[in-house]
């Protein structure tokens, strides 16, 4: 079975992420939001097949996984459609997406995990080698993930923001821990510096907050860790929490 990569895309086109990284070895589907799909089909048309999703982080998050199943994918690589050239990072330079994506593969197979993703940092001092179960948050911009028809129960489908929080927590009660890649790291700062495509509303912050601490909170997998400020906006801190659902071995 393949593992094939999904572009999530609610951004108008062109998306930078296809412009900064293609792959040989894996299929690559985009997954667009209906706004902007019309535009990435005629786009796109002859290079990459491009498929309809929802509104919003919740629906386009349960339409991948669902596609992934559709589509007979043993795994799917989830990737934003915002990421810049040298957004991974090791210890010998700055990674190709198809070794992103075998590390990705090798990760999740050996830390018998249904989601993995990279380090957090691209600091080389802090990079390890190898794979890890983990009970920290892999990041939304890429990852890995099994495909399912019930994409429902790794994000809920009126989440409004904090997807990665929340599948990180599903996926961890499910399996015990997440994955890592420790030799990889992952530069969140282009990605974040752009505009974001998720509401940033107080109503919206403050929905999601309080839909993550009453499905993870009663768990102990996660928690609420105070405010910061972005932009003049504030956002929550969530503390993932190591809990008596982790497990260290499979």
């Amino acid at each position: 079975m393949k593992t094939i990569v999904i572009v999530v895309s609610k951004r108008p086109g062109p998306i930078l992420t296809l412009g900064s990284y293609n792959t040989v070895l894996y299929d690559t589907v985009i997954l667009a939001d209906p706004n902007v799909f019309e535009e990435h089909s005629r786009r796109y048309d002859g290079r990459h097949k491009v498929f309809i999703g929802g509104y919003g982080i919740g629906p386009q998050t349960i339409a991948a996984y669902n596609l992934a199943a559709e589509l007979g994918a043993k795994y799917w690589v989830r990737l934003d459609d915002d990421l810049p050239p040298k957004t991974f990072v090791d210890k010998y330079g700055f990674p190709d997406l198809d070794f992103v994506i075998e590390e990705l593969v090798f990760c999740i197979d050996e830390t018998k995990t249904g989601f993995a993703g990279v380090a957090n940092s691209t600091n080389k001092s802090w990079l390890k080698d190898g794979y890890s179960r983990t009970y920290g948050m892999i990041h939304g911009g890429c990852n890995i993930a099994k495909p399912s028809r019930e994409g429902w129960k790794y994000t809920h489908p009126h989440l409004p923001r904090n997807g990665d929080v929340w599948r990180s927590a599903a996926h961890r009660l499910e399996d015990g821990a997440v994955g890592r890649v420790q030799h990889i790291g992952f530069d969140k700062g282009p990605s974040t510096l752009n505009e974001s495509t998720l509401p940033s509303d107080e109503e919206s912050t403050l929905r999601a907050k309080d839909m993550i601490e009453a499905e993870f909170g009663p768990h102990g997998v996660v928690s609420f860790d105070g405010w910061r400020e972005i932009g003049g906006k504030r956002f929550p801190n969530w503390r993932m929490l190591r809990g008596k659902h982790y497990r260290a071995k499979p």
